[in-house]
C-alpha cells in the first residue's frame, strides 16, 4: 500500500471515527436522551468510535522499514548460535 492510499484509507476511518462521536454527542444532548434506546444507541456509537481508532494504519518510513526488520532477523539468528 502507498503512502497515498494509507492516508486516503485513514482519512476515511478518521470520517467515520469523527461522524460517530458527532452523532452520539447529538443523541446524548437531546431533550429525549434519557430514553433506553438512545441512551444505548450513543453508547453504541462512542464505543465504535473509540474501536475504530484500531483501524488505522502506521505510516511506515519507505527506507527504514525493512531495514529493521533485517536487523532483528540478524539480531535472533546471532542469539541462536
Amino acid at each position: 500500500m502507498t503512502q497515498t492510499e494509507r492516508a486516503a484509507y485513514n482519512a476515511g476511518i478518521k470520517a467515520a471515527i469523527n461522524a460517530a462521536q458527532i452523532v452520539a454527542i447529538t443523541i446524548e444532548t437531546a431533550e429525549d436522551a434519557g430514553a433506553f434506546r438512545k441512551r444505548v444507541a450513543a453508547e453504541a456509537l462512542a464505543a465504535f468510535a473509540e474501536s475504530a481508532k484500531g483501524l488505522m494504519l502506521e505510516a511506515f518510513p519507505a527506507d527504514g522499514h525493512c531495514l529493521n526488520a533485517d536487523q532483528n532477523s540478524a539480531s535472533l539468528m546471532m542469539a541462536k548460535e
